[in-house]
C-alpha cells in the first residue's frame, strides 16, 4: 500500500502515522519476537531506502534499525539484512551514521559488502582486497 499513494499528501500523512503506531507498539514489547520485530526494522529500512522517501525516523529509532540489522548473533536473513544496509548507504542513508561505528558494526556482522562500501569511500583500497577474499558469497 505504500506504493499506492505517491503524490497523494494525505496518503504520505497516513504512512508516517502507521510507522510510527507500528514502532511505538513493537519495540521494546516482550510480545513480539526478535524476527517480527526485525522484519518491521526490515520493512523500514527498504522505505528509508527509496530515493524519493517522505518517511522521518528519530535518531534513537535509527540506531536501533542498525543495530538489528548488523547484529553478528543473527544468522538469520543474513544476506538480506546486509542488502537492506547496503540500499540505504548508497541512496545516503550514510548520513544519519557514525561511520567508524558503522564499520565496526559491519565488520563484526561480517557484512563485507558495506566494509567495501566504506573503506572505498575513504580510499582503504587495500581493505577492500579483504573483503572479497572473505566473502563467501563472492568466492
Amino acid at each position: 500500500t505504500f506504493e499506492d499513494f505517491k503524490n497523494d499528501k494525505q496518503a504520505l500523512e497516513y504512512q508516517q502515522r502507521i510507522v510510527d503506531i507500528l514502532l511505538q507498539v513493537m519495540v521494546d514489547n516482550p510480545d513480539f519476537t526478535p524476527s517480527q520485530v526485525g522484519g518491521l526494522f526490515t520493512f523500514l529500512a527498504r522505505q528509508l531506502a527509496k530515493p524519493d522517501n517522505t518517511l522521518f525516523v528519530n535518531r534513537k529509532l535509527f540506531d536501533q534499525v542498525l543495530e538489528f540489522l548488523c547484529c553478528p548473533d543473527d544468522d538469520s536473513r543474513h544476506t538480506e539484512r546486509q542488502q537492506v544496509l547496503l540500499e540505504l548507504l548508497q541512496v545516503g542513508g550514510v548520513v544519519q551514521f557514525n561511520e567508524e561505528r558503522l564499520l565496526a558494526l559491519a565488520e563484526k556482522a561480517k557484512f563485507y559488502q558495506i566494509c567495501e562500501f566504506l573503506y572505498e569511500k575513504k580510499h582503504l583500497y587495500d581493505r577492500i582486497i579483504d573483503c572479497y577474499l572473505r566473502d563467501s558469497l563472492r568466492k
